[in-house]
């Protein structure tokens, strides 16, 4: 039996060293284990309640800012697509030539 139990500790301890579980998070093979769980760490149903309105709130809130950012984006959408470069930056040298251009011009108004 001594045996068995020393498995279980080095399967248990190379499982916390992986990662793979906590020490909070052990198999109890059908053992007697004292709880002393915390009373103020001990969630209620009304706590959980609560704790989902306000994050159903929170959802609402977070869908609504998504709505008014949606129709801002159609408000300004021109057609274009956002991946695709502006036909006059489509060839590299065009594109190339504006860049440097664009950069020395920044270049010279900070000085």
């Amino acid at each position: 039996m001594d045996a068995g139990k020393d498995i279980h500790r080095q399967m248990l301890r190379v499982a916390i060293n992986m990662g793979v579980t906590k020490l909070s998070e052990l198999c109890i093979d059908g053992t007697r284990v004292r709880a002393n769980a915390s009373g103020h760490q001990t969630w209620t149903a009304d706590r959980v309640e609560k704790l989902l309105k306000e994050l159903d709130g929170q959802i609402e809130t977070a869908m609504a800012e998504l709505e008014t950012n949606d129709s801002l984006d159609e408000l300004f959408d021109d057609g274009t697509s956002p991946d695709k470069l502006p036909p006059e930056l489509a060839e590299l040298t065009t594109r190339g030539t504006k860049c440097l251009s664009n950069f020395r011009r920044w270049i010279a108004n900070a000085k």
